[in-house]
Parts: C-alpha cells; structure tokens; sequence
C-alpha cells in the first residue's frame, strides 16, 4: 500500500504543469526510470475525456519526464465520442499519439453525421490532437448500411472524413451496389463517395 501511495503521488506531481492523471491499480512497483502497474489498472485524464483500463501498464519517462505508457491484455481507450480495443497500447501522454495493436475494435460517434462508425483491424496509430486514427491489417468497417475491406484505413473525425486504401471491397445494401476500388473516399456530412480504380456492380430489379 505504502509503495502504491508513493508511485501515485510522483506520477501526478511531475504531470502536474499540464495536467491531471489519476492511476488505480492492485499492485504498483516504482524505480527511477519506469513505474510498473498491474491487476485491474484504471488510467484517466479528466481534462481530455481519456481513460485506459488495463490488466497492466508501465510508465516510462522520456527526456526527463513520464510520458510513454505502454499498456498490455484486455486493453480498453474510451475518448470523447469513441472506444478503442485491443491487445497491447503505446501512448504519449504529452503528444497525445499511441498505437494500439491486436485485434483492434473501434466504435465512434461520428461528430459530423452523428452515424456510429465501427472499424476493426489489426492496427491503429491516433492522434487525438489532430483527431485522427489510421487503421491497417485486414480492415473491415460499417457505417450504416455500408460495409467495407480494405488494407488500410484513414479516419479524420474533424473532417468527417473516411479514406479507405488497397484491395478496396465495399457494398452498400440500402442502395444495392457493390464496388471494388483502390481508393474510396466518404464523406460523412455531405453523405457522398468518390472513388478511383473502380469496378460497380449495381442490382436492378
């Protein structure tokens, strides 16, 4: 209890100029350069809308301060708007970049459209200053009537924007298309796609 106490309290004070974390766990190990978590971790940063919850989590300082987390098994990222799933975490906390790996489920609220948003695939690296989240590694997405594959996938949730790379294979059920392209682009506000290197196939009755 008493090493759990300590390892809180330098975390926090050294985040202190910038903003507040606040860090559960059953177990904690504390050294110079790097503070070992484990058992039911819970990470939040009241001030982004960020929590992190983790079977376990070490903080690592970078260039003098804590910054780098790398959290591993039954990884959970809820944002505003949003949830992230997967195997393993790396995060900055000053940057705000982190790359979350293995089986990653993603679920966002779209801010422009208001239409939930699911993706999963192997990868995906955010930024959440900027607001966007780059997927790769067998990519499969679902927004409304609309499912789609690719290799690669590019979120900008500022912009509403879905950029979808590689191997494209999209169907829409609501206006029975289905489409093969090497690029698709869907804008959610506006609720359109324009897509390149494409073959349609459209179901007429």
């Amino acid at each position: 209890m008493k090493k759990s106490l300590i390892a809180f309290f330098i975390l926090v004070s050294l985040f202190a100029f910038s903003k507040t974390i606040h860090i559960k766990a059953d177990f904690v190990k504390p050294s110079d350069e790097r503070i070992e978590y484990s058992g039911s971790v819970v990470l939040k940063i009241e001030e982004e809308n960020f929590t992190l919850n983790a079977d376990n989590l070490i903080v690592k300082k970078l260039s003098g301060k804590w910054r780098i987390t790398e959290a591993s098994s039954s990884v959970t990222v809820t944002l505003e708007d949003g949830e992230l799933k997967g195997d393993t975490l790396i995060y900055d906390v000053e940057t705000r970049v982190g790359t979350i790996t293995g089986n990653v489920k993603g679920e966002f609220i779209d801010k422009t459209s208001t239409e939930t948003i699911y993706i999963e695939c192997e990868q995906i690296t955010f930024d959440l200053e900027e607001d966007v989240f780059q997927g790769a590694g067998k990519v499969k997405i679902q927004k409304g009537s609309v499912e789609a594959n690719s290799e690669e996938v590019v979120y900008k949730r500022k912009d509403g924007i879905i950029e979808l790379l590689r191997s494209v294979r999209l169907k829409d059920k609501e206006k029975d298309l289905e489409m093969e392209a090497e690029r698709v682009v869907m804008d959610l506000e506006e609720d359109t796609m324009e897509a390149s290197s494409v073959t349609v196939t459209l179901e007429v009755e």
